[in-house]
């Protein structure tokens, strides 16, 4: 069976986030460091608080090394068995 996704994507086509395969940790997760930091949390305390990633990693996230947000969403066909 075929089927159509949206995918999240940068302007060449790479899955960025949640839709790329090698993600390991969630969209809503980086989203939630994000609304910590807006808050005047430290690094350290929202990575302590989301109780996984490493506070380099978080660190990361919020310099948009990392989960820089998706320049367009295109449209993939998927085939499931």
């Amino acid at each position: 069976m075929k089927s159509i996704r949206l995918v999240k994507t940068t302007a060449r086509g790479v899955p960025v986030g949640d839709d790329h395969p090698n993600t390991r940790w969630p969209d809503s997760m980086v989203a939630k460091a994000r609304a910590l930091r807006a808050k005047g949390w430290t690094i350290r305390a929202i990575a302590g608080h989301l109780g996984g990633p490493h506070y380099t990693t978080v660190w990361r996230w919020l310099a948009g090394i990392d989960r820089k947000p998706p320049a367009k969403v295109v449209a993939r066909l998927v085939h499931s068995e």
